[in-house]
C-alpha cells in the first residue's frame, strides 16, 4: 500500500505527460513481488529518467521545495530563540528564488550556456574556468542579490533598500561564507557531476546553505 502511494505520487508529478498513470501502473505491476531493494532500483530510475527527459520541472521542484524546507528549518530555529510567527511570505520568497533561480537559471546557465562558452571538458583549466566565473562573477552580482531583490518585491518592499542590505551583509560574513561552501562543491559539479544530475547535486549542498542564506538575509540588521 505504501509503495503505491509513493508511485502515485512521484511518476504523475514527474513525467508531466498524458501516459503518467499509465506508466504508474505499469511500474506499480513491475515492482509487485519484488524485493524492496530491487522496487528502490526501479523507483531511482524513474527519478533518474525524469531528471534527464524533463531538466528544468526536475530543477524547479527540487529546488523550490528545498528552499521551503530550508526556510522553514531557519525560521523554527529562530521561533526556539526569539518566539516570532512564522512568515509564510519569507517562505514564499525562497520558494520563488529557489525554484527560478537557483533550479530553472542555474540549469540553463551550467548546463547550456557554460558548455558553449568554456566547453565541456572535465580537464583542470575548463573547470576552474567555470568555477572563477561563477564565484567571482555571477555569485556577487547575480545570484546572491536576486535573493534579496524577490525578497524585496514579496514582501512589496524597497528594491534599493533590499540591495542596501545585500551589501551590508556580503562584506560582513555572507560571501566569505558562500565561497568557503561553493568552491569546493562547485569544482565537484564541473568535474564528476553527471550533467543531468548537477542541478540535484547543488540542491542537496544548498539545503543547507539556504538554512545559512534565510537565517543571515532575515537577521536584525546592525545599527551604526
Amino acid at each position: 500500500m505504501r509503495r503505491t502511494m509513493i508511485l502515485l505520487l512521484v511518476v504523475p508529478t514527474t513525467t508531466f505527460g498524458p501516459h503518467a498513470y499509465a506508466d504508474s501502473a505499469m511500474l506499480h505491476s513491475r515492482l509487485r513481488g519484488q524485493k524492496p531493494a530491487m522496487a528502490a532500483a526501479d523507483l531511482l530510475g524513474v527519478i533518474n529518467a525524469f531528471y534527464k527527459s524533463s531538466p528544468y520541472q526536475a530543477a524547479f521542484l527540487t529546488c523550490g521545495f528545498k528552499a521551503m524546507c530550508s526556510d522553514a528549518i531557519a525560521q523554527k530555529t529562530e521561533s526556539a530563540r526569539k518566539q516570532p510567527r512564522f512568515s509564510f511570505r519569507r517562505n514564499i520568497a525562497f520558494i520563488i528564488y529557489g525554484g527560478l533561480y537557483n533550479g530553472f537559471f542555474e540549469n540553463f546557465l551550467f548546463n547550456n550556456c557554460f558548455p558553449v562558452v568554456f566547453g565541456e571538458g572535465t580537464d583542470l583549466v575548463t573547470v576552474a574556468s567555470k568555477v572563477v566565473v561563477d564565484q567571482l562573477i555571477l555569485t556577487p552580482f547575480l545570484c546572491l542579490p536576486a535573493a534579496y531583490i524577490v525578497r524585496a518585491l514579496v514582501f512589496r518592499s524597497s528594491v534599493r533598500d533590499a540591495l542596501s542590505r545585500y551589501v551590508s551583509d556580503a562584506k560582513k560574513d555572507l560571501l566569505w561564507k558562500y565561497w568557503l561552501i561553493w568552491t569546493p562543491t562547485q569544482c565537484l559539479t564541473f568535474s564528476v557531476v553527471p550533467v543531468h544530475l548537477r542541478i540535484a547535486f547543488i540542491a542537496s549542498v544548498s539545503f543547507f546553505w539556504f538554512i545559512l542564506l534565510s537565517t543571515i538575509s532575515n537577521r536584525a540588521p546592525v545599527k551604526e
